[in-house]
This record gives structure tokens, sequence and C-alpha cells, in this order.
């Protein structure tokens, strides 16, 4: 048996070589496969910003914009050759992709309708993209970065329009358009009324000083800025009087006299004015109001003072009248009001006489020959002249002070004189 074997072996071997060589023409080798190309159409990032506002007649926009357009991803299927470098598409494009930016459409977002000419056009101008046209290489890994400006423009109509920003490839590349949307607001100006009307008191003057039962003539004006049509005019004046201690606080509203009648129109200019009988003595604020209106309010104030006329009589009022040191002189005074009138007496009268060349002397009212008395003409009457007693320290000149309690309780001097000891020849 093993020896017929043997004797078959070479025919079988002769068998599979002429199979071999036969199969040989009849089986083709696989072909090649092709490059890769990408995959979908380009990606685009949100622009930034994704809006803008303005109203539509103020100049301005903005110029730091921004988006960044990519490549489409390279397909990942097992119809390629991923060993080959990569192409845009289905390859007609290569590794090169041209692509253009632009505005496609525009969308009135008020009733979901296109716009057409001109508005269209108007709007593309305000923007500005850069680059506007550019190649991608890289293909599935290139990309650019796009920088873009808006310029205001009082043509847009206001109105919300939805800006579709498109990145198109070439034609026939096999990468598809990617948009993205910016919105753009455009609003009418509104006039707003913003500021209080301007107000100016004529009279009282601040630091001015009237007497006492006299008239304080007041007076002020206001005016509401027209701001360009935004203004509302006045529609309200008021004034008020306090004093400095808060003791007076009142109302004046009711005794002004308007010029013309409100409301006025704004730019116009309004006029107050009233008088005021100012019984008594102290420091006072006069205030003055005005509403528009948008009721802002306006206000100004001016500060005064009330006295009385303080008039010093014989002997130190004589003129050339010598006094010696040492001698004991009564100083006398009269205290009237505006209109020469004697007034009640004051019982927290005081007087401080000083000099430069020596101390202080101070008297308040009482019945001893060193405080003040004064004389009336009948009982409970008013006081027709105050006297104090005083002894001269020295040779100089003498400052007398006559102070009262104020409408606020406050100490307040109301006037003064002075008069001179001398020697004979009137040398101190």
């Amino acid at each position: 048996m093993i020896r017929n074997a043997r004797k078959r072996f070479p025919l079988v071997l002769i068998s599979l070589s002429l199979l071999c060589v036969w199969t040989g023409y009849v089986v083709a080798a696989p072909p090649s496969k092709p490059p890769c190309g990408t995959n979908g159409p380009l990606g685009v990032t949100p622009p930034s910003p994704s809006t803008h506002s303005y109203i539509r007649t103020t100049p301005g926009g903005f110029s730091d914009g921004q988006f960044t357009v990519s490549s489409p991803p390279i397909q990942t299927t097992g119809s390629c050759d991923s060993i080959l470098p990569p192409v845009f598409g289905n390859g007609s494009a290569g590794s090169i992709l041209p692509v253009a930016i632009s505005i496609a459409e525009v969308t009135d977002t008020s009733d979901a309708s296109l716009v057409g000419e001109p508005l269209l056009t108007v709007i593309k101008n305000a923007f500005a993209f850069t680059p506007t046209n550019f190649s991608l290489t890289n293909p599935g890994t290139g990309s650019q970065p796009i920088t873009f400006s808006f310029t205001n423009s009082a043509s847009i109509d206001a109105g919300v329009y939805d800006v579709t920003i498109s990145a198109k490839p070439q034609a026939g590349s096999g990468v598809g358009e990617k948009t993205v949307t910016f919105t753009l607001t455009v609003t009418e100006f509104t006039a707003v009324d913003t500021l209080p009307p301007d107000v100016s008191i004529v009279a009282p003057t601040s630091g001015s000083k009237v007497l006492i039962n006299g008239i304080v003539p007041v007076e002020y004006t206001a005016k509401d800025p027209e701001e360009d049509g935004a203004g509302t005019g006045v529609t309200a004046v008021s004034g008020s009087l306090s004093s400095a201690g808060g003791t007076v606080s009142g109302d004046i509203t009711y005794s002004l006299s308007i010029s013309p009648s409100l409301p006025v129109a704004a730019g116009v200019l309004v006029t107050a004015q009233t008088d005021l009988l100012m019984t008594s003595i102290g420091n006072y604020t006069f205030t003055a109001e005005a509403t528009d209106g948008a009721s802002h309010i306006g206000s100004a104030s001016s500060s005064f003072s009330v006295g009385a006329n303080v008039t010093p009589l014989p002997p130190i009022s004589v003129p050339g009248r010598q006094f010696k040191a040492g001698s004991t002189v009564p100083v006398k005074w009269q205290i009237t009001d505006a209109n020469g009138g004697f007034l009640l007496p004051y019982f927290s009268i005081k007087v401080r006489i000083t000099s430069p060349c020596s101390g202080d002397f101070t008297a308040v009212a009482g019945d001893g020959a060193g405080n003040i008395r004064w004389e009336q003409e009948y009982v409970n009457g008013p006081a027709t002249q105050y006297i104090v007693n005083f002894p001269i320290p020295s040779l100089c000149t003498y400052r007398v002070g006559v102070i009262v309690n104020d409408v606020d309780n406050q100490e307040f001097e109301i006037g003064n004189f002075s008069f001179t000891a001398a020697t004979k020849g009137g040398k101190q």
C-alpha cells in the first residue's frame, strides 16, 4: 500500500499547479479606495454680539463683532482610504475650498416677512465683513475667523429684524452652506423729560438785611427746559419760609401772584411774587420750588436776616464829646422798627461792650445801676430808650453791640455803635 501511494504523489502536485495557473487568469485584484472627503455643511459659530439695538436717528454702531467658519468633519465610513490626504466634500474642490460671506436675507419679525428692496440693500450696506471671500484649507480641521461691524443708519425703518448671515462654499464642491442669525432692533426716538425746572430767586437776595415790621419783597422765576421737545413745562410753583432754628416753618404759596397762569409749555418763563411782613427778629431762609409735567421739582433758596434800627443817644452820640478813663458814662440807645416806631421792651436784651484796650463788658436787663433799664411812655407801652452805666476802664474806642433773643430764642445782634474815651483834644 505504501509503495502505491508514493507512485501517485507527483500527479497530485501537477494537478494543483495547473489549478493555480488557471485561477490566476480569472480572479482580478481589488480596486484602490479614494481619499476621505468631508461630511456635511460648513461649521459657523454664533455671531458675537448676536444682537444690536439703537435709536434710529442715533449715530454709532459697533466694530468688534466676530464668528468663525470651519470645515465639516471628515467622513468616517470605510469606503475611503484614511491614509491618503483628505479632500473637501466630494473631492472636486480638493484641499482648497473657496467660501463667500454675505447677508442672504432679512426677515421682519413683526409679520415674519422677508424685507425687499431698498431696505434690504440699506441693511446689507450697514454691515461689513472681513474677510468677505476666503479659502479654507486643511479639510476636516481648517477654520477662518471673521470680524464684522455695523454702522447705525437712520434709513432703516424702526422694527426688529432677523438678519441671515450666510457662509457659502463654492458651487459643486459637495460642501453645504451654513447660515446664522443676527437680530437687529431699531427704535424711534421718544422724547423723555429728564430735567427739572430752572428756578431763580430775584428777591430777597442772599445775605440781605431787613428791619422788623418791614416788608420783604419776594420774587422768583421758573422755566422748564425744552429738551428738544421733551420738556413738559411748569405745572405748579410753591414757596416756603423757615427760620434758622426751625421755629418758623410755613408755606406761603397761597400768597403768591403767578404770571402767566399755569400750566405753561416748556421754555415759557413763569414769575411768582408776594410780599412778606416780617414781625420777628432772626435769620430766615426763603425756598422757591417749581414742578413740571413729569413731576420733576426744581428749587432755589435765599437766606436773609431781620434786625432793627439801633440809634445811640446823648451823651455818647454827641460829636466830639470826651469821656475820661475811670469815669462812668451812661450808655443810651433807642430801638426802632422799619417804620421808625418804638418796640416793646426786650426782656432778653444784652449789651456787650468791647475794645482792643481792655476786657469785654456785658450787661443784661435788670434794676441795678450796672444792668440795662428802659423807659416807657406808658405802662405796657414800647420802650423809648435803654440805658446802662459803663465804667470806662481806659482811653480807647468802644464798640457797643445790642443783642436780643430772636424768633428761635437764640442770641442775635440787632445793631451796634461806637464811642471814644479820650483826653482833651481828642487824643487817646
